[in-house]
């Protein structure tokens, strides 16, 4: 990505960035269509994973739930697993 000082970045890089987690995303999903297997993750753990923060990992995931592309679930009242 094109730094524009110091601490910013362009909106179109992240725009981009965005764009190409979500294709991973779904190339991944298509690859495990059929096997039953089932990942959870917490919003930390994919953040760390695909190095955002985890402000937008949220938007993501959010996009991804109103699609119904993911699920969420939060056992005993703990961390809520996507």
């Amino acid at each position: 990505m094109k730094t524009l000082s110091g601490t910013f970045i362009a909106a179109e890089d992240v725009i981009e960035e965005l764009r190409q987690i979500h294709h991973v995303l779904d190339l991944l999903s298509q690859q495990g269509g059929g096997s039953g297997e089932v990942v959870w993750a917490s919003q930390a753990t994919l953040a760390k994973r695909y190095d955002m923060s985890k402000s937008n990992m949220c938007r993501l995931l959010a996009g991804g739930m109103e699609t119904g592309k993911i699920r969420t679930r939060q056992p005993n009242g703990g961390v809520r697993k996507y």
